[in-house]
């Protein structure tokens, strides 16, 4: 959101769970009703990745992963033109759906102030990033006890350019409540599209998650 009174993007999420699957489709609309970007996360019966993919309405370009034997294939379409790479998926392998049940997965290492390591996949870059969170503070927010958690760069040239992102989260990890820093949607400014560092604000709704 990008003020408290006109929000910039709205969002919304709806799981799946069968015996043999999961599927987390999640849909991001523009103020003015349009669709700006879509990301389908799919996982096995075990919960493990097995694709994903961000179709961004706005700057019409299609990214996926397919991850086969621990091997991630990325693919990327924008312009008629697709790059294409692939790296070992390993146990932090993760895309940006998965974080908050990574938090709570993970919850006691980060409150004992251990770092979680992570290969953040990038799909417009057909790479992984690596990144780190870790627990900085614990504060109120809306009148809930929350606890901040920082996510950033693991490499240090990367980490001087990129600001790092703080997650909000009840003190129990069973909730994101915020998200400040970078957003996965980018903001249109005249014709050009420009990256959009925002205040995100998560509410629980019947039958799925707002934005």
């Amino acid at each position: 959101e990008g003020s408290k009174t006109a929000p910039l993007f709205d969002f919304k999420n709806d799981f799946e769970k069968k015996s043999d699957s999961q599927l987390s489709t999640s849909i991001f609309t523009r103020a003015d009703g349009a669709v700006a970007a879509l990301e389908i996360t799919k996982f096995d019966g075990s919960g493990k990745l097995t694709s994903y993919s961000w179709e961004d309405k706005q700057e019409n370009y299609l990214g996926t992963i397919e991850v086969v034997n621990g091997t991630a294939k990325f693919s990327f379409t924008k312009n008629g033109k697709t790059k294409t790479a692939e790296e070992p998926a390993g146990q932090d392998f993760i895309v940006g759906s998965m974080i908050p049940e990574d938090f709570q997965a993970h919850w006691l290492q980060l409150m004992k102030g251990e770092k979680l390591k992570r290969r953040l996949a990038v799909v417009d870059r057909v790479e992984t990033i690596g990144f780190e969170f870790a627990k900085e503070s614990e504060t109120e927010l809306a009148g809930q006890k929350v606890v901040v958690i920082r996510m950033r760069p693991s490499n240090f040239l990367i980490s001087a350019l990129v600001d790092p992102l703080h997650f909000y989260v009840k003190a129990d990890g069973t909730a994101l409540m915020e998200l400040r820093g970078r957003t996965l949607v980018r903001r249109q400014v005249g014709s050009a599209f420009k990256d959009l560092d925002a205040v995100t604000v998560y509410t629980q709704l019947v039958g799925g998650n707002s934005k």
